[in-house]
């Protein structure tokens, strides 16, 4: 089987092999909205934090494709 680089999200739902049939996308969206919003809620009360984690928040949501309205 070719293994393939997924990019987004959408390289998921898009996807025809059942390979992720386990996990819907949107649910798994969801689960990375929660974490993108409890990461960003820890970074204002400890800024040292916010240093560690930026880069896998950033990663997070190019991945599932968040936007800022989906953080509100």
């Amino acid at each position: 089987m070719k293994s393939e680089k997924l990019k987004t999200l959408k390289d998921i739902t898009g996807n025809q092999e059942k390979e992720f049939a386990l996990i819907r996308p949107d649910e798994l969206k969801k689960e990375a909205i929660k974490w993108v919003k409890f990461q960003q809620d820890i970074q204002i009360h400890n800024p040292n934090y916010a240093n560690e984690y930026r880069l896998n928040i950033q990663w997070i949501k190019n991945f599932f494709n968040i936007t800022e309205e989906d953080l509100k």
